[in-house]
């Protein structure tokens, strides 16, 4: 059965419920919309004083996609507010309203965490015994937001304690709060998956509103949508399309107000779809298509109308008509692009008449282009990897609107799924024709899909250090920028009749930027390549640089395959490994189980270990190994960056994990974030510092942090070997100022991750009174290092969350962002003893010289070939991971490299020396 795209299940009228909920403040009802603009300008002027939680909504009203619902504005005109009556002074119960108005901007604009924030606070200063009912409205409010927070169970008390007190009043029960709260219960309970506490919730709120005497209620038709969604999941159609049928009369008998008849329809179509009754969902799909309430909607930026068109297409699909199908999904274009005359032809032109088109709505675009990719699907991959291209351009410009690193990540995540749709067609042309043309349009798909902020982050530094602009040039881009942000505003601002001519210019000022674009491309191309490109990096490049040593293998996944990418000087390979993300991700994180589980080392079953990495390795590479000895260059997305290749067995043989065939024995091994970073890497660092080597160690003492006796150990023995510098007890601001100075740093403490906010992960150094010792992510990227390698002796310094579009945001990626090529980190929490051995023989190669992904391979096999029983095990020595650039370190470091560079010439001339010496006095002496 077909799914449907995007959520034909959405409820048209869930910010009427939130306002019915809860009466919203008088500010709404009491101020002209002339001043409540004057308010919204004054309020942006004042954004400097803005503590986190305004800067916070702040961000939704200047700088996060448009939300064209009421809620919204509501919303947007809150926060003016708030900014103007709440921005100093002690919060009190008089400014309550402002608070509250914030927080509701906070939960329309997705914050919902500050905006629980911003209850909790509010009640610090409402008591129920002086105003009831506020408190009662507020905790109803917060129950609200701990649900999009997904804490049912502090919802579920909240209402509870909200009922009780509601309850507790004259006619308590028959009012409209007690239906607030019926409705949230029943939600709440929808979300947990209990349908059968939902349907009996939404049932009491039904019965209770035909109590009050209006049969034909507009909240009876919002209780009847709500209870239609808990009869979908628990697929009881007939009773679904009755409640529809109730809901859409109510909507009649209301002459439907808010235009909302056309989902109403689209709903009801749905209902029978789930019947498999098409014959009725296309008659009501096309009912909502012909209602009369899309004369409005057609002009309408947040418009029904165009999910209609896509939704039919789907539906057409379906049933086997292709060209109907396309007939919907290009009006749909036609139409909100306000390209009559678009041609049906796809190529280059097609795409930049989308790209320059003055849309009436952006969302439906990408919705079509996402219809017409299915369409297409198994008839033409060419065509699909032009739309793919359409939508990604469109993703990239998209995301130039955002400067908080919170909010990229949630546009990543959608810019991801083009990626990986992209890579799939890529995958099917390669199939049919095997050249280096799809090969290359898979790697831009690749490429768009990892790292995304990473390396627009390492683009801008070389930017800023490396090119400049002429100063009018400069003028203009600020310009165009300043005048995109003031047409989004006045967006923010319009009311209905002025939506379509904001829009309008909002898309021309878009335009006008993009265009400036190409203008920079022809004038400016090193600077535009930087600042503005998408990911470019060519096959030819790549092959360039990896030489005839070496080779690099793409793992990527998605929720349906996985894809492995090999590119050599020898051969490209691009293929699609079937396989559902759930099974993929149980395979690895069952291999990793086995690695980073110390407690179950003892009862684990070699057999098992060696079936599962034998398969594992058989499923991605199913095919001839490059030569034994190539380096092999790894950049790995999703549940694969966080298993160490190095532990895969090439076969099944060995009876002790000493003597089991190890990729590891075979290749050298490194790793990247994506195949640009890489190059960018091997090609432009060297480094300006002056030391060379400098290890720290942290002191736990009177910490709650456990003590690394083997550390310290390991830090102090390696300053010696390497002629270096070292700290024990190493403070987190001693680190700040020296580490600039160094070549090498080698940090020898523990990690700590914050998977809820990854940039708050630390680096924990020794606390004193001054300082935590913490030095966290977001400080790390802000450093300005000139490190050409950074050790990360520590637990788990590679592991972090995985972000769509992003990889893993690990420790070791803060590093990555303040310019460092090259680190090695840990996947899993290590053993120091065998931490400490295999560091002192990683040093002791790289001073040989050595390649870096080489001296890790050496070390870790040294440590095998020295080790017995369960001491061989992986989990003792591949947590630690090469990561970036693996060239030898750069000669001339400093005296301790020259003196390995000059120890085997001077050796050799020794010998000759003495060789020649000894000869001649036996020549003399015979």
């Amino acid at each position: 059965m077909l799914a449907f795209p995007r959520s034909l299940l959405f409820n048209p009228f869930s910010d009427i419920i939130f306002m019915y909920r809860k009466s919203p403040p008088i500010y709404f009802f009491s101020l002209g919309a002339s001043a409540a603009l004057r308010l919204l300008r004054y309020a942006t002027g004042l954004a400097g004083l803005l503590g986190p939680s305004q800067k916070s909504a702040a961000r939704f009203l200047l700088g996060l996609p448009l939300r064209g619902t009421r809620s919204a504005s509501l919303g947007q005109l809150a926060l003016a507010l708030f900014l103007c009556l709440g921005l100093s002074a002690p919060l009190s119960a008089q400014k309550g309203p402002a608070v509250d108005s914030l927080a509701q901007a906070l939960y329309f604009s997705g914050d919902c965490k500050e905006a629980e924030q911003e209850y909790l606070r509010l009640l610090e200063t409402i008591k129920l015994e002086e105003q009831p009912a506020v408190y009662q409205n507020i905790i109803i409010s917060l129950a609200g937001v701990y649900a999009c927070l997904f804490e049912y169970q502090k919802a579920k008390q909240l209402y509870f304690e909200a009922r009780s007190l509601v309850a507790s009043q004259a006619n308590g029960t028959a009012s409209a709060p007690y239906l607030t709260i019926l409705d949230g219960l029943a939600g709440v309970h929808h979300q947990m998956g209990d349908l059968l506490s939902a349907e009996l919730y939404y049932k009491e709120y039904l019965e209770r509103e035909l109590r009050r005497g209006e049969p034909k209620s507009f909240n009876r038709s919002i209780g009847l949508n709500n209870i239609s969604l808990v009869y979908y999941d628990q697929e009881k159609w007939d009773q679904a399309i009755k409640n529809y049928q109730e809901a859409i009369d109510i909507m009649k008998f209301h002459k439907d107000p808010y235009h909302s008849l056309p989902l109403y329809y689209l709903n009801l179509g749905r209902a029978y779809h789930g019947k498999k009754d098409l014959e009725n969902t296309r008659k009501y799909f096309l009912l909502a298509l012909e209602s009369d309430s899309l004369a409005y909607e057609k002009s309408n930026p947040y418009s029904f109308y165009f999910s209609i068109l896509y939704n039919l297409s789907y539906l057409e699909l379906e049933l086997g008509q292709r060209d109907k199908a396309l007939g919907y999904v290009r009006r749909c274009l036609k139409e909100n692009c306000q390209l009559p005359n678009l041609s049906e032809k796809l190529d280059e032109n097609w795409k930049a008449a989308i790209l320059n088109a003055d849309y009436i709505s952006e969302v439906p675009v990408w919705d079509a282009l996402w219809a017409y990719y299915d369409v297409l699907a198994g008839q033409d991959p060419q065509g699909q990897l032009l739309i793919a291209q359409t939508a990604m351009a469109m993703q990239n410009r998209y995301l130039l609107r955002f400067e908080d690193e919170n909010d990229l990540y949630t546009a990543l995540d959608y810019k991801g799924e083009w990626a990986d749709l992209g890579l799939r067609a890529a995958a099917a042309a390669y199939a049919e024709k095997k050249s280096a043309q799809p090969f290359q349009q898979g790697l831009y798909f690749a490429e768009e899909g990892l790292a995304a902020l990473l390396r627009s982050k390492l683009r801008k530094n070389e930017q800023l250090s490396l090119l400049q602009l002429p100063a009018d040039w400069a003028k203009k881009e600020e310009d165009l920028r300043q005048a995109q942000k003031a047409a989004k505003l006045a967006l923010l601002e319009a009311d209905r009749a002025e939506e379509a001519a904001a829009q309008k210019a909002y898309n021309q000022a878009q335009i006008a930027y993009s265009q400036f674009q190409d203008e920079l491309r022809e004038q400016f191309p090193d600077y535009h390549q930087l600042n503005y490109s998408e990911a470019s990096i060519s096959v030819e490049a790549i092959q360039n640089v990896l030489g005839p040593k070496r080779s690099m293998f793409i793992f990527l996944q998605s929720d349906s395959a996985a894809y492995r990418m090999e590119l050599s000087q020898q051969r490209l390979s691009l293929v699609r490994l079937p396989i559902m993300q759930d099974s993929l991700d149980q395979q690895i994180m069952s291999l990793r189980k086995m690695l980073s589980n110390y407690s179950s080392l003892k009862q684990q079953d070699i057999a098992d270990f060696k079936e599962q990495a034998h398969a594992l390795y058989q499923f991605l590479f199913p095919k001839e190994m490059p030569a034994q000895g190539q380096e092999l260059i790894f950049i790995n997305e999703g549940s694969f960056a966080l298993l160490p290749f190095e532990v895969l067995l090439m076969d099944q043989k060995g009876e002790d994990f000493e003597q089991l065939s190890y990729l590891l024995r075979n290749y050298p091994i490194s790793y990247s974030y994506s195949a640009e970073l890489w190059v960018q890497a091997e090609q432009a660092y060297r480094s300006s510092a002056q030391k060379l080597f400098w290890s720290m160690a942290a002191n736990y003492e009177g910490s709650s942090f456990s003590s690394l006796p083997s550390a310290d150990l390991e830090a102090e023995k390696l300053a010696q070997l390497m002629g270096g510098d070292y700290s024990a007890g190493a403070k987190e601001s001693e680190f700040k100022q020296g580490a600039k100075n160094y070549r090498i740093l080698h940090l020898a403490m523990h990690g700590l991750l914050n998977d809820n906010n990854p940039m708050l992960s630390a680096m924990a150094f020794s606390a004193n009174s001054e300082e935590d010792g913490l030095l966290q992510a977001h400080e790390i990227a802000e450093l300005d290092l000139g490190a050409e390698l950074v050790v990360l002796s520590a637990c788990q310094t590679g592991e972090g969350k995985l972000q769509t579009g992003e990889g893993s945001l690990s420790l070791a990626r803060a590093f990555r962002y303040a310019g460092t090529p090259s680190l090695l980190m840990s996947l899993w929490q290590v053993n120091d003893q065998s931490t400490a051995y295999i560091m002192e023989a990683y040093y002791k190669n790289l001073q040989s010289g050595m390649t870096k992904a080489m001296a890790l391979q050496q070390a870790k096999i040294t440590y095998l070939d020295n080790s017995k029983g369960w001491s061989a095990h992986p989990a003792f020595w591949a947590a630690f991971v090469q990561l970036g650039q693996t060239q030898p370190l750069q000669a001339g470091s400093n005296w301790v490299l020259w003196l390995w560079t000059l120890a085997v010439p001077a050796s050799l001339l020794l010998a000759y020396y003495f060789l020649f010496y000894k000869r001649g006095n036996r020549e003399e002496a015979a």
